[in-house]
């Protein structure tokens, strides 16, 4: 018997998410096409980049009609916050889990201050992991960023802390 949950369902759409709609320049890393996004960064190797217009939009907007969301993947390389910010209503509405990259390096170009980033999360109770399944407070979570010894981060509805030993 096929339960609801069996089967998967994914969408390629032609624009880019961010916290507001609207159209922005892409820049591509034609020699690092990984570190491609919407503005220029810290390249961990020179490049040579190009610009192209690309249509952005809420998450918020491109799922408004769905029934349900369990999980967010974000790795926009620095955008990451504009996408969180972006997906808001989404975030409350649905309670996913949310894996995101996140590192000063590619986060300073969009003067992100990381402490927002945590304090969006605590006020939605979430608690903030790293990928190693640590648990972050803060100033842990700031300190991490900035260190970038890891790169990737969940976050994770208070009510289903259980999954943190999956984590683990």
């Amino acid at each position: 018997m096929e339960s609801e949950y069996s089967g998967s369902h994914v969408d390629v759409v032609p624009y880019a998410l961010s916290d507001e709609a609207g159209t922005t320049e892409f820049c591509v890393a034609l020699d690092a096409l990984a570190y491609s996004g919407m503005k220029e960064r810290h390249y961990d190797s020179e490049t040579r980049v190009a610009h192209i217009t690309v249509e952005m939009r809420r998450l918020d907007d491109v799922i408004a009609e769905w029934p349900r969301l369990d999980y967010i993947k974000i790795d926009t390389e620095g955008a990451e916050w504009n996408v969180i910010k972006g997906a808001a209503v989404s975030i409350q509405r649905f309670r996913p889990i949310i894996s995101f990259e996140f590192g000063e390096s590619s986060y300073a170009a969009y003067d992100v201050v990381p402490e927002e980033v945590h304090d969006f999360f605590s006020e939605k109770q979430y608690l903030i992991f790293d990928i190693l399944g640590r648990p972050l407070d803060r100033t842990t979570f700031v300190e991490s960023s900035r260190r970038q010894e890891v790169w990737d981060y969940v976050a994770l509805p208070d009510e289903r802390e259980i999954l943190a030993g999956v984590l683990r």
